[in-house]
């Protein structure tokens, strides 16, 4: 596979697409325990609240995301469902590409990590606002989805 391929499906295409009102910058990890309760709640959520995933879709451009992060219904980081793109990588082959993907995701695996709650929405907080902050990234270029 080349990496014109691997770009062509780095794209966001899920059916129903949530975006923040205005920019937002806080406390990211309640935002999103209430967007999943609310959907819940008023009957949008399409399969078993214990089993719904989170999309954050970030650094968006067009349909084509620059990171696509992926977590539980609990909002813990499900590295092996979670992409970054080509374009972000800047990468020049396919095994460049896997090789700088692979280091980046689990550098967010680690970061994202956490032992108890308290250290889950700590981490939650902190690395999506330093990529927030890093990309200045705002409701333009963000969007999220329950799957």
């Amino acid at each position: 596979m080349k990496l014109e391929e691997l770009a062509t499906k780095q794209v966001i295409d899920d059916e129903v697409i949530d975006h923040f009102d205005d920019d937002f910058y806080g406390d990211f990890y309640d935002f999103f325990v209430n967007f999943m309760k609310f959907k819940e709640l008023t009957g949008q959520m399409k399969k078993d609240p214990n089993k719904v995933e989170f999309v954050f879709y970030l650094k968006n451009e067009a349909n084509r995301y620059g990171y696509k992060l992926v977590f539980d219904h609990e909002l813990r980081f499900l590295p092996e469902k979670s992409d970054v793109s080509v374009t972000m990588l800047g990468a020049e082959s396919v095994e460049d590409l896997v090789r700088s993907r692979d280091a980046v995701i689990a550098d967010l695996a680690m970061k994202f990590s956490a032992e108890n709650t308290h250290d889950l929405i700590q981490n939650f907080n902190v690395e999506i606002g330093k990529l927030f902050d890093q990309y200045n990234l705002g409701k333009d270029n963000t969007c999220y989805v329950l799957r």
